[in-house]
């Protein structure tokens, strides 16, 4: 990464979503940057349609820009504070990256809190900060200081590493600055340190599904002349082989062997995460598979479990249209390929910095009790319908 006015060459690309409490603030970060770095997508151009195995970006709404910081092509999506709750938990497993944008007066409350645990359940990304502080330069630096520590030991708290960048300034003065050709002061302070996170972000190493352990849900499955059964599904993660031998996950786990790797009537030899495939198995019969079921490798870390901690929104009445009671409820879980019928209460050692009641548009720490046991893995997500109605997202949790 170069200095201001420096070149880097061609980046390998960087999405990037910006969530706060406060949609001003998302607004004047948003607006900053493109005055900066860019300018608005037009649709044809929205970065979205680049997307593949490395997982899929969220739709979420208008305000979707596209920069290039010295370079990097970035592709920046705002979460307003209404809908990040839901939006976030249905982004799905994709690469990108977090900056949370907090304005100065809810610096070290509750949102802030949940906010930043929320993250942290939902998997291991990079993460900067940008507090909006429209009394910057700050005439009180030891309030500052104070601040700063005490966001800290949130960012800990919630299972950040202490060397997340947080970044300080006023947003609107840095916007006018950019809008009237002033000094470069608070502009520079704002967008110096973050235009070189982003970078360093975009330079650290990526995830490649390719190499991690094998794992695909099964959405369906066909006899085969011959005698052989034909399973098909989306490759989450991994590469399988012909000859490779999986283990198939239902009520039950067993051993079986890939006598063939089928995508679109053509027989290969092997596929990747984000390939949607059949496979031929040896020795396994139609009615010892079902949907939902699971193909993986030998050492994917999956148990079968009918109580499950999760963290869940449940939406607001207006946008699931749903009118009673979720303390009673009986949900539907879709999770993966699979459906469960559950109910939730909260978790006993409910943690500090979330909502404390099942009810609408609210984001919550809860144990599903299933009726039938499923395939756990921390980071699943999931969807919940209740009487047919969507009623919110989750994502399942690692053991506390």
């Amino acid at each position: 990464m170069t200095e201001e006015g420096g070149e880097r060459g061609d980046g390998p690309g960087l999405y990037m979503i910006s969530v706060g409490p406060s949609a001003g603030s998302l607004g004047l970060l948003s607006s900053l940057l493109s005055r900066r770095f860019g300018e608005p997508l037009e649709p044809e151009e929205d970065p979205r349609s680049t997307s593949a195995a490395s997982g899929q970006l969220p739709r979420l709404y208008p305000n979707q820009r596209s920069y290039s910081v010295y370079g990097t092509r970035v592709g920046h999506y705002d979460l307003p504070a209404a809908s990040f709750p839901g939006a976030a938990l249905a982004c799905g497993d994709g690469d990108w990256v977090w900056v949370v944008v907090l304005p100065f007066d809810l610096l070290c409350g509750q949102a802030t809190a949940t906010l930043l645990r929320l993250l942290r359940a939902l998997g291991e990304r990079p993460l900067a900060l940008v507090i909006d502080d429209p009394r910057s330069p700050d005439p009180e630096p030891e309030l500052r200081a104070l601040a700063r520590g005490e966001l800290q030991e949130q960012l800990a708290s919630a299972g950040f590493s202490a060397g997340t960048p947080i970044v300080w300034g006023s947003l609107r003065e840095a916007l006018a600055e950019a809008e009237e050709g002033m000094g470069p002061s608070a502009t520079a302070g704002l967008l110096t340190p973050l235009s070189r996170w982003i970078g360093a972000s975009a330079d650290g190493p990526r995830r490649d599904r390719r190499t991690e352990p094998f794992f695909m849900p099964i959405e369906d499955r066909f006899n085969m002349p011959g005698h052989q059964l034909v399973v098909t599904g989306r490759i989450e993660r991994g590469t399988v082989r012909v000859g490779d031998t999986l283990v198939l996950r239902g009520s039950t786990s067993t051993q079986r062997r890939v006598a063939g790797v089928e995508m679109f009537r053509r027989r290969l030899e092997e596929a990747f995460a984000g390939d949607v495939v059949g496979l031929l198995l040896d020795d396994t019969r139609f009615a010892e598979v079902d949907r939902g079921d699971l193909l993986t490798a030998a050492e994917t870390p999956v148990d079968l479990r009918r109580r499950v901690r999760a963290v869940v929104y449940l939406k607001d009445r207006a946008a699931c249209g749903y009118q009673g009671s979720f303390a009673a409820a009986v949900f539907v879980v879709h999770l993966r390929t699979a459906s469960h019928r559950a109910r939730m209460r909260l978790a006993p050692d409910h943690p500090w910095g979330w909502d404390r009641e099942l009810a609408h548009d609210r984001t919550v720490v809860v144990d599903l009790e299933l009726e039938e046991p499923c395939w756990y893995q921390p980071g699943a997500r999931f969807a919940l319908r209740v009487e047919g109605i969507g009623a919110g997202f989750g994502v399942f949790l690692a053991d506390p």
